[in-house]
């Protein structure tokens, strides 16, 4: 009798296991930092990982703060094309002779002696990226425009919640369309931070200030840089030194979060979905200079370095053309 019951009660254990297994929505567990850090010393890779705010997130929180939907060819060819505002302009003609070399390193935060580059920014618990990204580009491109670099007390500042807010093709704190967010900045523009504070939250669009049509900045238009799913690396390289920083995705897997400094390439963990940044240059050992939107307590100082070629990074690559204020 003793021994079925023991016999029983064993079943009751594996059974109960197994049950917890299946849990829908059960916490994944999270990969630990030493854990990473062993994985880039195995592969040899060049940066280091640290504990950080998003150290005890769950795998569900850190999904929460991506956002940057990945496309399908027919959806971007047929859906999103390029649409050019006003007299289009003459292709410019090809200089003579041979293209001149680009520099082995460039970085707009240090550049004709200004720093180029707004401040870091900040999402919180929310999707948005896609609206941070965009407006990033176009902060740079009106301090490069009006040749004021940017200085401490005196900034570019746009807004973020005006955008997850009022741009209704896509899905505010859920995540965006990048292609839709260029459509969105050409079409109907973005207003001071002060028109609409960000709030990390789908507020409604009818709560930014009565005069925010006064206040917008447009771009003219703007091009898929690379082609709408190749990543072209020197076309890339290209549009950053001759046009401005530049507003791109990418794949973001679980190492990623815990990225203090070096130059990051992917080494262990689940994909976890896209997320859009802003390159502002690169370095002379192949790696992004990139300004991400997770506050200035992240990485190095809120910006990261990442290698060529590596998590797709330069989809969905988007270059504005900016001409001054509308």
């Amino acid at each position: 009798m003793k021994k079925r019951n023991l016999t029983i009660l064993f079943m009751i254990v594996i059974l109960v296991a197994l049950a917890f297994a299946v849990i829908p929505g059960q916490k994944e567990k999270r990969t630990s930092v030493a854990k990473i850090n062993a994985a880039i010393k195995a592969k040899g890779a060049c940066w280091v990982a640290k504990e950080n705010k998003f150290t005890h997130w769950t795998i569900e929180e850190l999904k929460a703060i991506l956002g940057a939907f990945p496309e399908e060819i027919a959806d971007i060819e047929s859906e999103y094309p390029i649409k050019i505002t006003g007299k289009p302009e003459k292709p410019p003609k090809p200089p003579k002779g041979p293209k001149p070399q680009l520099p082995k390193e460039f970085d707009w935060q240090d550049h004709n002696g200004g720093n180029w580059v707004t401040p870091v920014r900040n999402q919180g618990q929310c999707g948005s990226c896609w609206a941070f990204g965009t407006v990033a580009q176009l902060e740079s491109l009106i301090l490069i425009f009006n040749n004021t670099p940017y200085i401490l007390g005196f900034d570019v500042d746009l807004s973020e919640q005006f955008i997850v807010s009022c741009d209704t093709s896509n899905y505010g704190c859920n995540g965006g369309n990048m292609y839709r967010a260029y459509d969105f900045v050409r079409d109907t523009g973005i207003p001071d931070e002060a028109c609409f504070l960000y709030a990390a939250s789908d507020l409604p669009c009818n709560d930014r200030c009565t005069d925010w049509a006064d206040r917008v900045e447009r771009i003219d238009r703007w091009s898929r840089v690379g082609g709408p799913i190749k990543i072209n690396t020197n076309k890339i390289k290209e549009a950053v030194y001759e046009n401005g920083p530049l507003t791109c995705a990418f794949d973001i897997y679980e190492d990623f979060y815990s990225y203090e400094l070096g130059c990051y390439e992917y080494v262990t963990g689940p994909y976890l979905g896209g997320h859009a940044v802003c390159i502002v240059g690169w370095t002379a050992e192949d790696c992004w200079i990139v300004k991400n939107s997770w506050g200035a307590d992240w990485g190095e100082n809120g910006f990261f370095k990442i290698k060529f070629g590596n998590c797709n990074f330069g989809q969905n690559a988007g270059k504005f053309k900016y001409t001054g204020s509308n």
